[in-house]
C-alpha cells in the first residue's frame, strides 16, 4: 500500500510538472502572439508609396529653354528622361478616439542624375478637437492650389510657368500652423486656414538673410448632391523680402528725358545689407467638379499678382546674394478644363481624360511689347517678357497602377525689341509619359 501511494504521488507530481510546463509554453506562445500583433499594428501605421514617370519629349528647336521639364540639351530637340521617381514613406499614429495625433513623411526623388530629398516633415494634431495642427520641416508652401497639387495626380506634365518661377521646387523649410475642423463637425468643416513662416529661398537652398517670409491662406469648400458636385476656392497672401547686397538696384520709373517707363538705376552704398525689397503675392483660386454616371467635368483657375524682386536675367526671387536687384510688378493666371469619361471593363474601370489648359505669366506689367528693349540705358531682358501657353492633352488610366499621358504645349512669347525676342520663339514641346505607381494602402483595404 505504501509503495502504491508513493507511486501515485510521483505520478501526480509528474502530471503537475508536465501541465505546468505546457501552461508555461502556452503562456509564452500567447505573449509571443501579442508581441507580433503589436508589431503588426505598428507596421500598419506606415505606408510606402512610389511612382516613376518615364517620358519622351520633342521640342521645335534644339536647345530650347523650357518649363516643360527643364531646358533641352544644347544640341538636341529630343530626349528620354525619368521626370520623377518618387519614393514616399509616411507614418500615421491614431489616438484612442480615432483622431490623428502624429504624422510624418519622408520623400525622395530617384532618377538618372541621382537621389535627392523632396520633403521631410512632421506634424502633430491636437487630441481634443482634432482641428489644430503644427508642422515643421521641408514641406509644400501653402499658396494657391497648383503648388500643393501632387504631380502624381495632375493631368498635365508640369505646373505652369508662373508657379515654377514664383515657387521653384514648390517646397521650403519652415513651420506651419493649420486650422481645419474634422468632417464630423459638419457645420464647421467647410474651411481650412494655413499660416506659416519660411526661409523664402525654396529647396534645396539655404537662408540668405535674417528675414523670414510669411504665407497665409484660407480655403473654403462645399459639396452638393451627395458629393456629386464640389466647389472650393481660396485666397492666399505671401509677404517676404530680399536683402540689398550690392550698391545698385533698379526700379521701373518714368525717364525725365522722354517720359518713357524703363529701369532706373539707384546707387546707395549706405543701405547694403540693410534695405529689404518687398516680395508680396496675392492670389485667388477656384475649383469646380461634377461627377456623373459616365465621368466627370473639372474646372480650375488661379490668378496671382504682386511684387517680385528679381535680377537682370531672372524674374524669380534670388537664391543667393551678390546680384543687383530689379524690382518688378507681375501678374499671372492659369485655367484647367478636364473632361473625364469612364467605362467599366472586366476587372476594373478605364478612364479617359481630355485636358485643356491655358496660362499666362507677365513678369513685368509696367512695360510691355515694343517698349521692352535691350538698347536703352534701362534695358530689359528675357526676364521681362510675357508668355502664354496653350496646352492640350489626353490621359488614359486603365488601372490605379498605370497612367499614359500625351500632351502638347504651344508656347507664345510677346514680341519686343529685346535681342532674341523680336519674334515668337519656336519652343513648343510634345510629351509622351508613362507613370507606374505603387501604394501599400491598396493592400490594406
Amino acid at each position: 500500500m505504501k509503495k502504491f501511494l508513493q507511486g501515485l504521488f510521483f505520478l501526480l507530481l509528474s502530471v503537475n510538472v508536465f501541465a505546468q510546463s505546457k501552461l508555461d509554453t502556452l503562456s509564452a506562445d500567447v505573449a509571443d502572439i501579442k508581441k507580433k500583433q503589436t508589431a503588426l499594428e505598428w507596421l500598419k501605421k506606415f505606408n510606402l508609396s512610389a511612382y516613376i514617370q518615364m517620358q519622351y519629349q520633342h521640342a521645335d528647336t534644339v536647345g530650347v529653354k523650357s518649363f516643360a521639364g527643364g531646358d533641352f540639351p544644347a544640341q538636341s530637340s529630343d530626349r528620354f528622361k525619368i521626370r520623377r521617381g518618387r519614393v514616399k514613406l509616411e507614418f500615421e499614429h491614431k489616438g484612442n478616439k480615432g483622431v490623428v495625433n502624429y504624422y510624418a513623411t519622408l520623400q525622395v526623388n530617384v532618377n538618372e542624375t541621382g537621389i535627392g530629398l523632396v520633403e521631410y516633415y512632421g506634424k502633430i494634431v491636437d487630441p481634443w478637437l482634432n482641428t489644430f495642427a503644427v508642422s515643421g520641416g521641408m514641406m509644400n508652401r501653402p499658396f494657391g492650389y497648383e503648388i500643393a497639387y501632387s504631380s502624381r495626380a495632375r493631368e498635365t506634365p508640369e505646373r505652369g510657368r508662373m508657379s515654377q518661377i514664383l515657387f521653384p521646387n514648390e517646397r521650403d523649410l519652415g513651420f506651419l500652423l493649420s486650422i481645419e475642423p474634422p468632417k464630423y463637425m459638419k457645420k464647421a468643416s467647410f474651411f481650412k486656414i494655413n499660416a506659416g513662416v519660411y526661409n523664402g529661398t525654396g529647396l534645396p537652398n539655404a537662408e540668405i538673410d535674417k528675414r523670414k517670409d510669411f504665407i497665409g491662406q484660407i480655403i473654403l469648400h462645399k459639396e452638393f448632391l451627395d458629393n456629386k458636385i464640389k466647389l472650393s476656392g481660396g485666397a492666399s497672401y505671401y509677404n517676404g523680402g530680399v536683402l540689398q547686397s550690392t550698391n545698385n538696384y533698379y526700379n521701373i520709373q518714368k525717364d525725365s528725358t522722354d517720359g518713357a517707363l524703363r529701369y532706373m538705376k539707384h546707387v546707395d552704398s549706405t543701405t547694403i545689407n540693410k534695405k529689404i525689397f518687398k516680395r508680396e503675392y496675392i492670389g485667388f483660386d477656384l475649383q469646380f467638379s461634377a461627377n456623373y454616371k459616365i465621368g466627370s467635368t473639372t474646372l480650375r483657375g488661379e490668378y496671382i499678382f504682386g511684387s517680385e524682386p528679381g535680377t537682370s536675367s531672372s524674374a524669380g526671387t534670388p537664391i543667393a546674394l551678390g546680384s543687383d536687384i530689379y524690382n518688378r510688378k507681375f501678374n499671372g493666371f492659369y485655367a484647367y478644363f478636364v473632361q473625364t469619361f469612364s467605362h467599366k471593363v472586366k476587372g476594373g474601370t478605364f478612364s479617359h481624360d481630355f485636358v485643356f489648359k491655358y496660362d499666362w505669366f507677365d513678369p513685368n506689367t509696367q512695360i510691355t511689347g515694343k517698349d521692352l528693349s535691350s538698347t536703352n540705358d534701362g534695358k530689359t531682358s528675357g526676364a521681362d517678357v510675357k508668355y502664354q501657353t496653350f496646352g492640350v492633352g489626353y490621359v488614359f488610366r486603365p488601372t490605379d497602377y498605370f497612367k499614359l499621358m500625351l500632351y502638347y504645349d504651344i508656347v507664345k512669347n510677346e514680341t519686343t525689341h529685346i535681342n532674341g525676342y523680336t519674334r515668337d520663339l519656336k519652343d513648343n514641346v510634345f510629351t509622351l509619359r508613362t507613370q507606374f505607381t505603387f501604394d501599400s494602402r491598396w493592400f490594406n483595404k
